[in-house]
């Protein structure tokens, strides 16, 4: 079916109920845009094929930023459900409730050349990435303008990579359910601007990509923030590279119950594939090494010059969370984590190296961690190392060492 049954050229549709409209009942979008205001507790969803208006410009084959949405009241447009015929090229602005994203296809919220035709989410808004199939990807450019992106994928466990530009205008929230993963610039872009980036929800955020052009902060409330990059993974703090950027905030201080509580990590995701988009390759030339020629081809300097501040539950709180420093993935002789900002014990800190299962440090090789900050506080610092790798000296696999 053609997207030609309901035209909009800057009307409002207004759903006061819970309504489908039928994937044989098309929309298309002019340049006026459409506005769909959906009430609060009620959802309208879209099965239909979504397209902006043809207005082609002479020497292109397609319509470019043209034909937005503008998603308004409390409830939720239920868009893109499986329908890989969608043409939309507009911008999407998310000003209130919900826009869940329901398809199992790639670049579904349409064209991605730069914000004209992304998507902005605003104070009171969420953009929800509700895919029912795995390893989906969007190279949308977003704007985070206050507002919520939440990825709760329908199988549990998934993966979403996103490979667009994101910008903090304002403090926002990235909300990853249990068990998912969201790849942030996997396929390209970086993220950039001054709003804090505030993790949510028990699954984790990979940061792919260097992003000094970021300055805002980190706060980690729930679950995970993986800096997948050699340096500026976190931001820094005036846009030059290496610079110290703002404090990572580890852990709620609010009121932390059995609903909010469990584990709360930052630290480094270590693939040295290169693979998927791994920033990475497999020479030895990417990254640096003060002791080059005694390590593996593979080894990497890896930082964190953010400051880190370890914060306590709130008073009224029922449970409590374990904060980690945790260094996750392959790791490879002469490999060296340099923490060089300053930490800030409020609450217990555990420093977890792992030894992935797929890699071996034998007898007398070394991976390193580096904290060359100082240490503030009256809380414990501790190191536990997981060993879940093939061992060749049964005894002694791993040292700790201070200088």
């Amino acid at each position: 079916m053609s997207a030609d049954n309901l035209w909009f050229h800057g009307g409002t549709l207004r759903s006061m109920e819970n309504v489908t409209l039928s994937a044989n009942r098309g929309i298309l979008i002019g340049g006026g845009g459409a506005t769909f205001e959906v009430d609060a507790g009620k959802a309208l969803r879209i099965d239909g094929v979504l397209a902006s208006e043809t207005n082609v410009v002479a020497g292109y084959s397609a319509s470019h930023m043209w034909g937005d949405i503008t998603k308004t009241g409390g409830g939720t447009l239920e868009l893109f459900n499986g329908n890989a015929n969608n043409t939309f090229a507009g911008h999407l602005d998310v000003q209130e409730g919900i826009v869940a994203v329901l398809s199992n296809a790639d670049d579904v919220l349409g064209t991605n050349r730069n914000y004209l035709d992304g998507t902005t989410i605003r104070s009171g808004g969420v953009l929800l990435l509700n895919a029912p199939a795995n390893d989906q990807i969007s190279r949308e450019w977003l704007v985070m303008d206050g507002g919520t992106l939440r990825v709760d994928l329908s199988g549990g466990n998934w993966q979403y990579s996103l490979g667009g530009m994101v910008t903090f205008n304002q403090d926002s929230t990235i909300e990853v359910a249990s068990g998912d993963t969201l790849y942030m610039n996997r396929f390209g872009g970086t993220m950039e601007g001054a709003g804090s980036l505030i993790k949510t929800g028990r699954g984790s955020v990979q940061l792919m990509e260097n992003s000094v052009d970021f300055t805002g902060q980190i706060v980690v409330l729930e679950g995970s923030i993986w800096n997948r990059s050699l340096a500026d993974g976190y931001g820094t703090l005036d846009g030059t590279p290496g610079s110290k950027g703002q404090a990572i905030l580890l852990g709620n201080d609010g009121v932390v119950t059995s609903v909010n509580n469990g584990e709360v990590n930052i630290g480094f995701s270590v693939n040295n594939g290169g693979s998927n988009g791994s920033f990475l390759g497999t020479s030895s030339s990417v990254g640096s090494s003060s002791n080059a020629a005694a390590v593996d081809a593979f080894s990497q300097d890896y930082y964190i010059n953010n400051d880190i501040i370890v914060r306590l539950e709130g008073a009224g709180s029922t449970s409590n969370q374990n904060k980690r420093l945790r260094i996750y993935g392959h790791t490879y002789n002469g490999q060296t984590y340099k923490i060089n900002g300053d930490i800030y014990l409020n609450d217990d800190l555990l420093i977890a190296p792992n030894q992935s299962d797929s890699e071996t440090l034998t007898m007398g090789e070394r991976a390193h961690i580096e904290l060359n900050g100082d240490l503030y506080g009256d809380r414990n610092l501790q190191l536990y190392v997981e060993q879940n790798g093939n061992v060749t000296d049964p005894d002694n696999s791993f040292y700790a060492s201070t200088n």
